[in-house]
């Protein structure tokens, strides 16, 4: 049997990386979708969300976060599970937490990309956070952009527009290219 997947993606909030996420898994015999946003989500006292001011408080809980998230991965991925971790962190940051975390395991890197407005919208839509994610619309006006334009390949990162023809094509896209990278 060939080794399952481990599949990083990121991109601007509300870019499509959860939806995708999800398609995306449908296409093996077992998946696993590990979004970093949940696992904050467990802090039940003293939680630094999005819209706190960036201090030492959040940068722990996103690093506890991501590091639970790829330690989910492990051991699933060892089980036969197809993983896909979702995060909006961007990939300079995410290539050392691979090093760090996923050291040995080959790892998919995926920059999910969408229009600004399509972005914007897709924000102003939500439903599935346990905050107003109005107050990410700044973020998502600051990186919409860099993911759109860095040269985030030169680092082994996929730039995927998940726009065209819908999720579940979009889901078939990025499955017959991580095949195709076996």
């Amino acid at each position: 049997m060939a080794e399952e997947p481990v599949v990083f993606l990121t991109g601007a909030p509300a870019a499509g990386k959860t939806v995708l996420a999800r398609a995306l898994l449908r296409r093996f015999p077992r998946g696993i979708h590990v979004p970093v946003d949940d696992l904050r989500d467990w802090v039940v006292s003293g939680f630094a969300g999005p819209s706190a001011e960036w201090g030492e408080e959040t940068k722990l809980q996103f690093r506890l976060a991501e590091e639970v998230a790829c330690d989910i991965a492990l051991r699933d991925q060892e089980a036969g599970f197809a993983v896909v971790i979702d995060h909006n962190q961007g990939p300079p940051t995410l290539d050392r937490l691979i090093a760090d975390r996923l050291a040995g395991l080959r790892v998919h890197k995926v920059a999910v990309v969408s229009d600004l407005e399509t972005n914007l919208e897709r924000n102003r839509t939500r439903a599935n956070k346990s905050f107003d994610p109005a107050v990410l619309e700044k973020t998502i006006r600051h990186l919409n952009p860099m993911y759109r334009t860095e040269p985030i390949h030169e680092h082994g990162w996929i730039r995927f527009d998940n726009e065209l023809n819908g999720v579940e094509a979009a889901a078939d896209r990025l499955f017959e290219l991580l095949n195709s990278q076996r």
